[in-house]
């Protein structure tokens, strides 16, 4: 989501740029990105790390590629998993076969929903799994 909206703010920059005004259109833009924010973050501080880790990639499809998606079948087994099992250890990065384990659901999942070339369904699996990665170790530091 974060991604997105740095994305919606970096061309309303550029827009700003080239007209050098503040207009009430910009502004209304700027103010539904604030409100979505908002929103985003009170769904998402009510769930479990798992069901937060599946909600940030199913809206970052969405938000993205305007695909709603109902189920990430591999995804959402992976990560139930992954969480499980790195709650109850005390490692502070992931084993390299669970990074791959991880791009494989994804991968699978993405395939089935976006209709892209394959390297740039590999980039954002990628981009996708490392960002689960790094929620699921500052969830360990954190000490959750």
């Amino acid at each position: 989501m974060y991604m997105v909206i740095y994305e919606r703010l970096k061309e309303l920059e550029e827009e700003w740029r080239n007209s050098r005004s503040l207009s009430i259109a910009m502004v209304n833009r700027l103010e539904k990105m604030l409100e979505d924010l908002v929103r985003y973050e009170r769904k998402r501080e009510e769930k479990s790390l798992p069901e937060r880790l599946v909600y940030d990639v199913k809206e970052f499809i969405y938000r993205q590629y305007n695909i709603p998606v109902e189920k990430l079948e591999n995804t959402e087994q992976v990560i139930q998993k992954i969480v499980n099992k790195y709650m109850t250890i005390s490692v502070s990065t992931f084993y390299e076969q669970d990074k791959k384990e991880l791009r494989l659901a994804l991968l699978k999942d993405l395939f089935k929903i976006l209709r892209m070339k394959e390297d740039e369904v590999q980039q954002i699996a990628n981009a996708l799994a490392e960002y689960i990665e790094s929620e699921v170790i500052y969830e360990l530091r954190r000490g959750r």
